[in-house]
């Protein structure tokens, strides 16, 4: 089965941006980069947590995209009523077959 066909979910990818601000200084803006990429969630095991422990990084979530997709470190990524932050971006194997997206829960307020 193509993992494609598990991809059943239309995620949004936002990114921070730096705008100079005429003094000096900079404002810092959230700009949404994709509404309509496709991907599959999935909660991290205890291995792959256990793996980004050791980087001295938490991980809740696997996201897994499309390879080519405009993600990465740093985004923050809506799918459902989920908000993820990514922690890391990885194409297993570089097979150009998907990207596997790290990344932790996002808990406003917290």
């Amino acid at each position: 089965m193509s993992i494609n066909r598990l991809m059943n979910h239309v995620i949004t990818v936002d990114r921070d941006s730096l705008t100079s601000n005429g003094s000096g200084g900079f404002t810092q803006s959230e700009a949404s980069i994709s509404t309509t990429v496709r991907g599959a969630l999935s909660r991290a095991s205890g291995s792959e947590k256990e793996r980004f422990k050791g980087l001295s990084q938490s991980i809740s979530h696997i996201l897994f995209v499309p390879v080519g997709t405009d993600i990465q470190r740093g985004d923050k990524v809506t799918i459902d009523s989920v908000v993820l932050i990514v922690k890391e971006v990885d194409e297993p194997g570089r097979r150009n077959h998907h990207l596997e997206c790290f990344c932790t829960e996002f808990q406003k307020g917290v």
